[in-house]
C-alpha cells in the first residue's frame, strides 16, 4: 500500500514530503506490551538513500495514497474530425422541424 509522509530538518527550518511503501505492519513491541493494539509500519521508501534509518514509522504520521494509476489530467485533445450526423428523410438536421398543426374553432 502506497503512503506519504511529510518530516522536518532537525532545526525545523524544512518540511520535506517523503513516499513510499507498508511493507508489514508490525507489533511495536511484544515482549514488553504483549496483546498491545499498538502498531507499526515497516515500510520501504521510493527514495531510500535520504531516509537510510527509518525503517519503521507510525500509522498517524503517514497518509494512504490510493493504489490507482496517475492520471494526465490535461483536457481531452479536441476531435480530429468535425462530427457529422446521416442525412435521414424522416429526420431533418437543417433546423426546419415539422411542426403538428391544430385546427380549432
Amino acid at each position: 500500500m502506497r503512503f506519504k509522509m511529510t518530516t522536518e530538518t532537525e532545526d525545523s527550518s524544512q518540511i520535506s514530503l517523503f513516499n513510499g511503501t507498508i511493507a508489514f505492519v508490525q507489533v511495536a513491541d511484544p515482549i514488553r506490551w504483549p496483546n498491545s493494539p499498538w502498531r507499526l509500519l515497516q515500510v520501504t521508501w521510493d527514495e531510500p538513500d535520504l531516509l537510510q534509518n527509518v525503517k519503521c514509522v507510525n500509522p498517524w504520521l503517514v497518509e494512504l495514497v490510493p493504489n490507482m494509476p496517475i492520471l494526465n489530467l490535461s483536457p481531452f485533445p479536441p476531435p480530429s474530425k468535425k462530427l457529422q450526423l446521416p442525412n435521414h428523410q424522416d429526420f431533418p438536421f437543417d433546423g426546419q422541424f415539422p411542426m403538428p398543426s391544430f385546427s380549432g374553432n
